[in-house]
């Protein structure tokens, strides 16, 4: 099967390094760096970023309507 994107779907070429079995850490194959993943209340301390993207850092509206959640995720 390949991805040329004619039918929508793209091949990008990244693969995933074989033995890695932590689901918070990815190492692609071939490539310099990795991918960390962190929930709001973990630490990022002490690594370096070159590209941050912060997914769904508010649960719902009960977060959102909240002072003390805002000023957490914000402090976060």
């Amino acid at each position: 099967m390949t991805y040329d994107g004619a039918d929508g779907k793209i091949d990008l070429g990244l693969r995933l390094q074989s033995g890695s079995r932590a689901s918070d850490r990815w190492k692609p194959a071939n490539v310099r760096g990795g991918v960390y993943c962190v929930g709001t209340n973990g630490a990022l301390t002490d690594r370096p970023v070159d590209l941050l993207i912060i997914d769904g850092p508010i649960k719902g509206w009960a977060d959102a309507d909240s002072e003390a959640m805002r000023e957490k995720r914000w402090d976060f």
